[in-house]
Parts: structure tokens; sequence; C-alpha cells
């Protein structure tokens, strides 16, 4: 078996790193780093789909794709929109890829056009279909795609758009709505969800500090009812 890491970007290349033991590790891409070379990480997934590992970056139109997980083939990613579901056609403005999510049959991700983000899927990582595009005039901005016992989930604000198949979708209230707060600006900051095996976790938002946006307390919970409090420690 083989290891590999996503790291870096300086001037576009990516570094990623592989291993057979998960401690010496080799670089596969990406220039060595200097002191005088800055590197930014960015917000990246690295997942195993179909036989393949594939690498998506942020807003970067493209796959890194790899059979070895030691040698990447980068491929322009395309999206369609057979549904006719955005106005005057899909257009390629900026992509969420650091959102990509796998069901095992299709990847979902987030796809920017008319400030709102359209819920994508794709059957190989390259070629994108657009699913749903929200059709309220609010701006529609979200971070990420969950998907958890069989149901899809996109949290936006104070709504949400859920789906039991990836392919029809339907807006409703979030399930999290009294946990939303609002920036300085007075915009609503949606929750941050994660689960851990039968535990949703929810994490809110507080306004401190003038502009800084930080986390100050943690719901678990297993039914959507009774929510556990914990606080997070100040920095950590």
């Amino acid at each position: 078996s083989v290891y590999t890491i996503t790291g870096g970007d300086y001037l576009g290349d990516q570094g990623i790193a592989v291993s057979k033991d998960g401690v010496n590790w080799k670089a596969v891409s990406g220039k060595t780093g200097k002191e005088d070379v800055l590197a930014s990480i960015p917000n990246s997934t690295l997942l195993w789909f179909k036989g393949k590992l594939l690498r998506f970056e942020s807003t970067r139109a493209q796959v890194e794709i790899s059979t070895d997980g030691s040698s990447f083939t980068s491929r322009t990613i395309n999206v369609e929109d057979p549904r006719n579901l955005v106005p005057a056609g899909a257009r390629q403005l900026y992509f969420s890829m650091d959102s990509v999510v796998s069901d095992g049959t299709y990847l979902y991700a987030l796809y920017g056009y008319l400030l709102k983000d359209s819920i994508i899927r794709s059957s190989d990582g390259i070629n994108w279909e657009i699913v749903y595009f929200p059709k309220n005039e609010d701006t529609w901005i979200v971070n990420k795609i969950q998907i958890h016992n069989n149901k899809y989930m996109v949290f936006y604000g104070d709504k949400m758009v859920v789906s039991d198949d990836g392919e029809n979708w339907v807006e409703q209230p979030s399930y999290f709505k009294d946990f939303n707060a609002r920036d300085p600006k007075g915009q609503i900051l949606p929750v941050n969800v994660y689960f851990y095996k039968d535990n949703w976790i929810i994490q809110p938002y507080i306004e401190k500090y003038e502009e800084k946006i930080t986390s100050g307390k943690l719901y678990i919970t297993k039914d959507l009812k009774n929510f556990v409090e914990y606080n997070i420690e100040e920095n950590a």
C-alpha cells in the first residue's frame, strides 16, 4: 500500500509526497522547500474513488489523478448543465473543489455562478453536471456538502438543501437555524457540521475581537433533539 499526502502550492506547483510505511516520505511533485520560498497551503481534497486517487484544490478547475498514489496526471474539469438549471447557461467562473465528497457512485461538489453555489456531481471527477441551482434571490454561498446516513445535505444560513438520491434536491429550514450567529456586517454565519459514527457535531460561530470570528462552543447530538454543549478553550 502507498500513503499519499498533499501540501503546499508554490506558483501553481503543487506539493505531493508518498510513503510506503507512513514514516519515510518522498516528494513526487512540487519544488523543494528553501528558506526564501514561501508556499501556501491550499484548501484541497484527496480521496480514493473508483480505483483512482483524485486531488482537488479549492478554486482550481483541474483534478490530479493517480492510479498508484505516486504519479499524477492533471485533467481540466468540465461542467455541463443538462437540466438547464442555471440562467444563461453554465459558466466556469470558480469552483469550491475542497468540498468534494463521494457516495461511491458519484462525486459531489459546489460550483460558483452569480454569487450562488450550485451543486454538481460527477462519475469520473472530470466531467460534471449541475443537479441543483438555488431559485431564491439571496446570495447562496456555502462551503461544503455533507453525506450522512444516506442523506445528502448542504447548509446555508438559516436554510438547507437536502436530497435522498443526490439528484432531486429540496430547500427547507435548516436543522440548526437556532444556532446561527451573524458577522459584524449582519450576515448569517452558517454552522459547521461534522459527523462521527452516529454523532452530529455542530460548531456555531460567535463574534469576538472586532472583525475576527471564532467558535466558542460545540454541540453534539444523535437525534437532533437533545444537544450536549461543550465549551472550547480560548486559542484552542
